[in-house]
């Protein structure tokens, strides 16, 4: 069965060289509706075979930021707001927020 990697927000990551790697010997990993920002070197090491990446967000999806509950929350107009893929069975967010038709990439749904 392949391992499956979907709505996380992987970002100001110091550790390492990358933000998601795919170790080789994995086979069919699918990748999808991640933010793999702000981490140092490369977004995503792909050693796997099969590997599918789909709908992931490498640019700035314009945190909340700050001191606070959730800030990697999305802004308003981020870009990461209703740019992913609906995935059968994940109807909310991080939070328990229920996910929008098309839903935000990331780990939060983005509050429009």
């Amino acid at each position: 069965q392949a391992t499956t990697i979907y709505f996380n927000t992987i970002a100001d990551n110091t550790l390492g060289s990358y933000g998601l790697q795919i170790n080789a010997g994995c086979v069919n990993t699918i990748a999808k509706d991640n933010i793999l920002f702000n981490n140092p070197g490369t977004a995503i090491i792909n050693n796997g075979t099969g590997t599918t990446q789909d709908h992931n967000q490498t640019s700035n999806p314009s945190f909340t930021g700050g001191a606070g509950t959730d800030p990697y929350g999305l802004q308003g107009g981020s870009t990461a707001i209703g740019a992913g893929v609906a995935i059968v069975g994940i109807t909310t967010d991080y939070r328990g927020v229920t996910r929008a038709s098309p839903p935000s990439i990331g780990a939060y749904e983005g509050l429009t």
